[in-house]
């Protein structure tokens, strides 16, 4: 029998955090932000699939890096109902326990 796999949601904040990097990297080179999405896409798929296979960061967020880009999508698992949340998707040179604090 097939694993259930997880549910997948995004907070607005990390909506916005992935606009904000899709538009930074369109502004460096014409089709860069689509392939940033692509491979941020492609990582959701991976945690849906497998969300204990990510480390805990801190408290209950888990992360992924993303591997061309320098950002790590920060993620929380909620069994019941199977939920993965997208809580923040950063780059590597932000904070992301001051980040994850302000929106407490």
């Amino acid at each position: 029998m097939p694993r259930k796999v997880y549910k997948l949601q995004i907070t607005p904040e990390a909506l916005i955090e992935i606009q904000e990097a899709v538009y930074y990297y369109n502004s460096k080179r014409k089709g860069l932000g689509k392939e940033f999405f692509r491979e941020l896409k492609q990582d959701f798929v991976k945690v849906k699939a497998k969300p204990y296979n990510y480390s805990v960061r801190y408290d209950d967020v888990r992360w992924i890096s993303m591997g061309r880009f320098p950002y790590a999508a920060h993620f929380t698992v909620t069994e019941e109902g199977k939920v993965i949340i997208i809580q923040a998707v950063l780059s590597h040179h932000q904070n992301p326990e001051a980040n994850w604090k302000k929106r407490l």
